[in-house]
Order: structure tokens, then sequence, then C-alpha cells
């Protein structure tokens, strides 16, 4: 409870985080961590979030806090950065293929709704993207490239 209200307190007050502090709040925040991995989640989420890697805060709170708590920070965070990074890429290439393909029908000289570019745009699976511009480049009309796929076409 201590470590949650000076935590939270800090957030607004950061300079009420003095290095004293930090050593009366480091041996709570070892207990917090090693309680369960889910409050160790959750308490790293919150410091990660609120206190970035600049803040005097959290660079004292990893150097007070126990080698096994400072590794498990930094592996929660790559975990993060990874999860954040392929999301990212993946969010890139469908916007991608989005773009693409508007491209393509624009260059086919068929009318394109606001609706029907509205809903490529936010067409976030990239199998279905693919398929639409495969389709986009083989077909006679408009219609025939958002057909339902049949059969794995």
């Amino acid at each position: 409870m201590e470590l949650t209200r000076a935590l939270l307190f800090a957030y607004h007050h950061p300079a009420s985080i003095t290095p004293a502090r930090i050593q009366q709040l480091a041996p709570l925040f070892d207990t917090v961590l090693r309680s369960s991995r889910e409050d160790a989640e959750a308490l790293w989420t919150y410091v990660s979030n609120v206190f970035n890697e600049d803040s005097p805060l959290y660079t004292m709170l990893i150097d007070a806090v126990g080698k096994e708590n400072q590794d498990m920070g930094r592996t929660y965070k790559e975990a993060w950065l990874a999860e954040g990074t392929a999301k990212g890429i993946t969010q890139g290439i469908t916007q991608g293929i989005a773009a693409s393909l508007l491209q393509v029908l624009e260059h086919r000289k068929w009318t394109i709704s606001t609706e029907l570019e509205r809903q490529v745009l936010d067409t976030k699976d990239e199998p279905t993207l693919r398929r639409w511009f495969s389709r986009a480049l083989a077909v006679d009309s408009l219609d025939h490239v958002f057909e339902p796929a049949v059969g794995g076409s």
C-alpha cells in the first residue's frame, strides 16, 4: 500500500521521491515483484509507462532493486518493445497494401466510393488485402475484386 501511494504521488510530484525514499521503497518493490508474475508485470508496466527511462525516479528505482528484479524489468521491456515492433511492422504492411490497392483501383479508372475506400483502409487482415490486390490486377470489374473468397482464391 505504501509503495502504491508513493508511486501515485510521485506521478504528480516527482521531486517527492528522493534517493533516501527510494531506498525505503526498494524492498517493498522487490517484495511485490516476488509475490506473483501478474503483480510483477503490473508493477513494471506502471513504472515503465509512467516514469520513462530518462526519469530520475526510474533510474533510482532500477538501481535500488535487486539484480533479479532489474533483469525482470529489462525482460518485460524487451518483450513489450518486440511486441510493439511486430505490431508496427504488421500495421505498416497492411497500410501499404491497402494504399497500393487503392492506387491500382484508381489506375484502372474504377470509381471508388468513400465507403469502399474506408473499408479498404480499415481492413487489417493481410491475406484479405493481398487477395483483393491480386484480383484488382486480374479481374474486369470492381465488383469482382471484393467478392468473398471461394476455395482459397
